[in-house]
């Protein structure tokens, strides 16, 4: 499985950045996105570790984030925040993204502030059926802006 990092951006409409601590659960969804068409770009151990890759963030239409990067016992609220306050001062959107975590009270929470969370371990099918809906919205949205 030939995987693509985020130091090359990437060219097609349908880039999803994967942002995983897990290289295994990665891998599990490279491998569901690519077979349905999408090109997944996952972000290097480094890039996950420093947050870089908000950086390019904006080259792709979604984002798979997983909450735990920095550990269990870190607020994933406060995760979110400081991608957000990064992303907010080099982006004007973020593209849409689906969180997952490990912990139930996260996802409690993420949930609660109105993020689309899938609790580890997931249902493949469950978040490719939100992605293709969140996608699908998009473009609906695109599509009417155009109007």
């Amino acid at each position: 499985m030939k995987s693509n990092k985020t130091e090359g951006l990437p060219d097609s409409q349908e880039a999803i950045l994967i942002v995983m601590k897990s290289l295994a659960i990665a891998g599990v969804l490279e491998a569901m996105l690519e077979k349905e068409g999408y090109r997944p770009v996952l972000a290097s151990e480094e890039h996950v570790q420093t947050f870089s890759w908000v950086d390019q963030a904006d080259a792709y239409v979604l984002i798979l984030l997983d909450v735990d990067l920095n550990g269990a016992l870190t607020d994933p609220l406060e995760i979110i925040r400081q991608v957000e306050k990064r992303w907010k001062a080099g982006w004007a959107l973020m593209p849409p993204t689906i969180l997952f975590t490990t912990q139930t009270r996260s996802r409690f929470l993420l949930e609660e502030a109105g993020h689309i969370v899938f609790l580890k371990p997931f249902s493949v099918k469950g978040v490719l059926q939100e992605i293709k809906a969140l996608l699908s919205t998009q473009v609906s949205k695109d599509l009417i802006c155009l109007d």
